[in-house]
């Protein structure tokens, strides 16, 4: 890397809005992943302490809970992943970009 690129890169860096941006970004990101991780081994100590909730019937008993409730699981994962692209689509593209211009890259 040469030196201006180096200079460029530690400006970009060291700017308030993208530190503000690199912020909430890393909340937002830790914060969905222990919800996920959350989720995830609850659903796992779930399995392991009441296996026998598992396997009640619902409904007409053609499925069992656990079936659900792994679904819902997946589901949850998916909607966490959409929740962070949206996010970064909108208000993290938005911010990236304004400091683009303001720094004229």
């Amino acid at each position: 890397m040469d030196a201006s690129t180096e200079t460029g890169a530690r400006i970009v860096a060291n700017h308030p809005k993208f530190l503000a941006l690199e912020k909430s970004r890393a909340r937002v990101r830790w914060g969905l992943s222990a919800l996920t991780v959350t989720v995830f081994f609850g659903f796992v100590l779930m399995i392991g302490f009441g296996a026998g909730t598992f396997a009640t019937k619902v409904g007409d008993g053609l499925m069992p809970l656990g079936f659900y409730l792994a679904i819902c699981m997946i589901l949850f994962v998916v909607a966490v992943t959409g929740i962070y692209a949206r996010l970064g689509a909108r208000l993290y593209g938005q911010m990236t970009d304004d400091l683009v211009k303001e720094l004229g890259l």
